[in-house]
């Protein structure tokens, strides 16, 4: 968080993904769900840490939300963070820890606790952001698409490709095959087509559901990938 702080401005960062600041989000996570009471203690002593150390406003969200309609990041996130600072301003929404004001160059963190979390992208090898947009609005669970699945339609300049970006919250319920399935099927129907995978952090191993990374477009894949053999070469039983 300190080196975010210090090595981040927002007022000259350029990105397509929402955020409400240079660090933005900060989960602690919870492996097994016997695990969740301590992840929420140490949730909280974070966001205390950041707020009164760092002088960054802290926003709780999952299992320690203050707010039961401010739950997911994307509750905060709106329509970006000047719209955040409006209900800053207006007392709609009061910081849970730190000064009750954007930090002006840092803006703000949400501190959570919540079980593990699969990022997961696909793009598109034919197909643009329109696509890509439409493909999100009915694969997310908001949408009326798949349980836990939250999506954006974003366009990759560096790539020069479109790609439908995924977090899947629940992967026992809605693995990633069933997303990369539903997401090449809204895409053929569209004229599109789905292209490779891209998996952003670690994955439970039962997220693969016994399914070959290759078979989900997912190139590159190595086994220090899976959550579990990551915990284990860390130590943990």
């Amino acid at each position: 968080a300190g080196e975010c702080l210090e090595r981040i401005d927002l007022r000259r960062h350029r990105g397509i993904h929402p955020r409400i600041g240079a660090l933005d989000v900060a989960p602690i996570i919870a492996r097994e769900p016997a695990d969740m009471e301590l992840a929420r203690e140490a949730a909280a002593a974070l966001a205390d840490r950041i707020g009164a150390e760092l002088g960054l406003p802290v926003f709780r969200y999952a299992a320690v939300a203050a707010h039961p309609e401010r739950v997911r990041p994307r509750d905060f996130r709106g329509t970006g963070i000047d719209s955040l600072a409006e209900k800053i301003d207006s007392g709609q929404i009061v910081p849970d820890a730190g000064p009750p004001r954007l930090h002006p160059s840092a803006g703000g963190v949400l501190v959570g606790a919540r079980p593990p979390l699969i990022a997961w992208n696909i793009e598109l090898e034919e197909g643009g952001l329109d696509e890509a947009r439409a493909i999100a609005a009915r694969v997310r669970e908001s949408g009326g698409g798949l349980p836990g699945v939250m999506a954006l339609g974003l366009w990759l300049a560096s790539r020069g490709t479109a790609q439908v970006s995924t977090n899947i919250e629940n992967h026992l319920r809605t693995p990633p095959s069933l997303v990369v399935e539903t997401v090449r099927a809204e895409a053929e129907r569209l004229g599109a087509r789905a292209g490779a995978s891209e998996l952003v952090g670690l994955i439970p191993r039962e997220g693969l559901a016994g399914v070959a990374p290759s078979a989900l477009g997912l190139a590159g894949f190595r086994p220090g990938l899976v959550l579990d053999a990551a915990l284990r070469g860390a130590g943990r039983p």
